[in-house]
């Protein structure tokens, strides 16, 4: 084979969205799947490493600030719940309190 460079083949797996999103995009594009990731793995290879770290660091960032708002929203809830089964509902706090614990954590 005079010219040709020897290549390797790649394959992973994705779930069902994932591969539907792929497959949205190659079709706007005009190529199959495998050429739309191939292009797609090809060009971020060669992009500086420095700017997929940033990215990365990006969205580790996004990802603590989400899972802060939800530890936030977990306490609204259980606070809210406890309220409504002391308040509304007539339940002692001890076992209002026994129930948030065991149903929200």
């Amino acid at each position: 084979m005079v010219g040709r460079t020897r290549t390797i083949p790649v394959s992973f797996r994705v779930d069902e969205s994932t591969y539907s999103a792929l497959t949205e995009r190659a079709k706007e594009c005009g190529v199959s799947v495998g050429v739309y990731v191939r292009g797609v793995a090809i060009s971020e290879i060669h992009r500086p490493l420095h700017d997929v770290g940033l990215q990365i660091s990006e969205l580790v960032e996004k990802t603590n600030a989400i899972e802060q708002a939800i530890e936030m929203i977990k306490v609204n809830q259980s606070k809210s719940l406890f309220f409504a089964l002391t308040q509304i509902g007539s339940m002692t706090p001890d076992i209002a309190r026994d129930l948030v614990r065991t149903k929200l954590g």
